[in-house]
């Protein structure tokens, strides 16, 4: 398999342009508009042709999401949950989407409904359970465990789990979430749990979470974390609680009972409110009721022409670590809460490498392999979509291509063979054209080529780094850009067949951003090495980089320099792991006045 060198991401300044690129048909097709939207209960879709590729788009239908043809396993065709159905319109023309996500409520765009069925593929199969609220559009028998049921109300708004099991749908209302008066009202104490019920055969609609709810959902609920303690964040006992309910009521626990954080259902009995408004504006919710809270600093207020009270929950942005936790803030009424958040966890340190470790592990990692076409070649070359699905288009390399590679063997059912894996993600875009054109973005999976009777192997090439480098730049200058993690503003590749590219990158978006086609695309015409200090010599000045004018003519008017001035790092990405398998290393570089780091393949 095809090694890949120094791919790594991190939060980079912004820097300017040069040669600009045509556009993809994809990128050019706007005036995508959603027109309608209509949320529905999360329903289940499966593709109607898995031999047809079939993408999904993001909300302006200029970015191809998934194939989801694709996604299928070797024993079950994937399934689908559609929250939403959409009116897209272009021009004049309209169609219905679908919005879909998978069954731990991912997000993934939009496809054509028309290429959808309605209902799970034959023999899905999933555990999974996401967690999400619905109102409850009429009294509903539920049954509870060990023994007995309960028949909770019209109109309530309750917390569930959902899951689908063999095409079988179901919620699991949690009954720790309920109001006290609801709870007492049931007849549910805190050690009994709600069965599962058929979501087919109850009337329910699905709803936004509460404002007022303090619960945070990721893939999966913590249901602690709706139980506020007073105070400033201990692991110890408390005394005084506070939290808002699925069914709508503001509960202060104050009784003299010991509220731990280990207890879903408070203990005693709550001073409560039901809740009559609720608001928030810039991150602080309001709500208001009728009567005042002891303990509580609400303030007056009139709801629905009446007097009343109001109190304000602000989530703080900082949390507060104590030994080992991590505890999140808020401020109920200007008055300290914390919840439990989670365990904390080993830094990520960097450390810098001494010139003669540098030069041992050097030494001991065998060094990428390059390779340069002897004749024309076209190969097979994949293209992703920007999340998952691979499709191959063919790419011409002309005569003196270098490309980086590895030589191995394939077996098939009746020989073995020599073949070749190339990088093709890693040549320049006037390449990889036929990919880009399709709205694709490059692949690090290898193509793969028989023919290696075209290929000769040389030397790795003057103008990329060395230690292994992938030519893959970042701008940073000090270890914390190394450590920091997300994806860069903007990145250069200096590709393997001699270019310089330029990419802006969605700072929210996927590593996939750096495979996209480049902004700027400019040859390499001639490298010189002095010192350490690699001069790249261009026909064009480099827009945004320090570039000086060497000549009046030519193709080598321009020089840009690529400095190393030999800083070296270790960092440990997985401080709890095996301290060698996690380390990677990285060397910050200066390219046209400015510094950037690249990973380094060492160690391996």
């Amino acid at each position: 398999m095809l090694k890949h060198w120094g791919q790594v991401t991190a939060v980079l300044a912004a820097i300017g342009g040069g040669v600009l690129l045509a556009t993809t048909p994809a990128q050019a097709k706007a005036g995508y508009t959603i027109t309608k939207v209509q949320s529905i209960r999360r329903t289940a879709y499966h593709v109607k042709n898995d031999k047809k590729t079939l993408f999904t788009w993001d909300k302006t239908h200029t970015k191809r999401l998934r194939i989801l043809n694709q996604m299928d396993s070797a024993d079950q065709t994937m399934s689908w949950m559609a929250d939403q159905k959409v009116t897209m319109t272009h021009n004049g023309k309209s169609a219905t989407y679908l919005h879909i996500g998978d069954e731990y409520n991912s997000d993934d765009g939009y496809v054509y409904a028309k290429l959808m069925v309605k209902g799970y593929s034959k023999g899905y199969q999933t555990d999974a359970a996401y967690f999400g609220y619905y109102r409850l559009d009429a009294a509903t028998k539920v049954g509870v465990s060990p023994s007995g049921s309960v028949t909770i109300p019209k109109g309530t708004v309750v917390q569930t789990a959902y899951s689908a099991s063999n095409g079988h749908e179901s919620l699991i209302i949690n009954g720790d979430a309920l109001s006290y008066q609801l709870r007492q009202k049931l007849g549910l104490t805190g050690t009994q749990r709600l069965k599962a019920v058929d979501l087919n055969a109850v009337k329910v609609t699905p709803v936004a979470q509460p404002a007022y709810n303090t619960v945070k959902h990721n893939s999966f609920a913590d249901t602690h974390a709706s139980n506020l303690f007073a105070g400033t964040p201990n692991a110890g006992t408390q005394k005084q609680l506070f939290r808002t309910t699925s069914d709508g009521y503001v509960e202060y626990y104050d009784n003299g009972a010991t509220q731990t954080q280990s207890e879903a259902v408070p203990q005693g009995k709550p001073a409560s409110q039901k809740i009559l408004q609720s608001s928030t504006s810039h991150g602080v919710t309001t709500v208001a009721y009728r009567t005042h809270i002891k303990g509580l600093k609400d303030t007056p207020t009139t709801v629905a022409g009446k007097a009343g009270y109001q109190l304000t929950i602000a989530p703080q942005t900082k949390t507060t670590t104590v030994k080992d936790k991590i505890y999140d803030t808020y401020l109920i009424g200007g008055q300290p809460f914390f919840t439990y958040e989670t365990d904390t966890s080993l830094p990520v340190t960097a450390k810098k490498v001494s010139a003669k470790t540098l030069a041992s592990l050097n030494k001991a990692t065998k060094a990428p392999t390059y390779y340069r076409t002897t004749k024309k070649v076209t190969v097979s070359a994949p293209f992703d979509a920007y999340v998952s699905g691979t499709l191959n288009s063919k790419i011409t390399l002309p005569k003196g291509t270098i490309v980086a590679g590895t030589l191995t063997t394939q077996r098939t059912k009746k020989q073995t063979s020599r073949v070749l894996q190339l990088d093709t993600s890693r040549l320049s875009a006037n390449l990889l054209k036929p990919g880009y054109q399709r709205g694709l973005w490059g692949s690090q999976e290898p193509a793969t080529t028989k023919n290696t009777a075209a290929f000769t192997r040389v030397k790795r090439p003057a103008y990329l780094p060395r230690y292994g480098s992938a030519g893959d730049l970042y701008l940073g200058s000090t270890t914390k850009a190394l450590m920091a993690g997300g994806i860069a503003k903007q990145s250069v590749q200096l590709t393997t067949n001699g270019y310089v590219e330029v990419r802006q990158n969605d700072v929210t978006g996927r590593s996939t951003e750096y495979r996209a086609q480049p902004k700027t695309s400019v040859k390499i015409q001639r490298t010189t090495i002095k010192g350490h200090t690699r001069y790249l010599y261009l026909a064009k000045k480099l827009s945004g980089f320090k570039t000086t004018q060497v000549k009046l003519h030519g193709k080598t008017q321009y020089r840009l320099a690529l400095v190393n001035p030999q800083k070296t790092y270790a960092v440990d990405f997985d401080p709890e792991g095996d301290e060698d398998s996690s380390l990677s290393y990285f060397g910050f570089l200066q390219l046209g006045g400015k510094t950037f780091y690249t990973g380094y393949s060492l160690g391996d």
